[in-house]
């Protein structure tokens, strides 16, 4: 009986070594696996960088027009306003339209920009020059005013940004 019970323990124990390889294996390929999913997975679910690489090579030129100065809307003359310009544009070629016009430069409308940007510039009141919102909605009304004077003139390029780097109000 004794022999009986020794081969029933080495007939389990023969039994048993493959699932304890089994087991073993499967722990090590979770081991092996849990890190690539997840990667995977956070991969899936990351926003996505959809900017054209072409776009972020473009290079934009910028130029810096003579400070403006004027009296604010609705203040009688007793305030007024002085700010700096800085246009972004979509193509250096441009640069010669915002230039003055001379025998040698036939395009400049540098005088025209000034006298666009001065007449948006001062029919704004106090309320529509010192908020923040108020100033981004400058921003867009005088690139939109001058990409349509570039477009009347069938200009290659448009003014892609507007800067204020100095806006002064007394």
């Amino acid at each position: 009986m004794a022999e009986n019970r020794e081969k029933a323990v080495e007939v389990n124990a023969d039994k048993s070594k493959p699932v304890v390889i089994m087991l073993i294996v499967l722990a090590i390929l979770v081991l092996v696996f849990t890190p690539i999913v997840t990667i995977l997975a956070l991969n899936a679910f990351m926003p996505q960088d959809t900017t054209n690489p072409e776009a972020q090579n473009r290079k934009y030129t910028e130029i810096a027009l003579e400070a403006f100065k004027f009296n604010v809307a609705g203040t009688q003359a007793t305030r007024f306003a002085q700010v700096e310009v800085v246009l972004e544009l979509s193509d250096e070629a441009m640069l010669e339209y915002f230039k003055d016009r001379s025998s040698t430069n036939s395009h400049g409308m540098l005088s025209m920009i000034r006298a666009e940007i001065l007449d948006i510039l001062a029919e704004r009141d106090l309320d529509n020059l010192l908020s923040k919102s108020a100033r981004v909605s400058l921003r867009k009304e005088i690139q939109t005013k001058l990409n349509g004077m570039l477009s009347d003139r069938k200009v290659k390029g448009v003014v892609t940004e507007v800067y204020f780097p100095s806006f002064l109000v007394q």
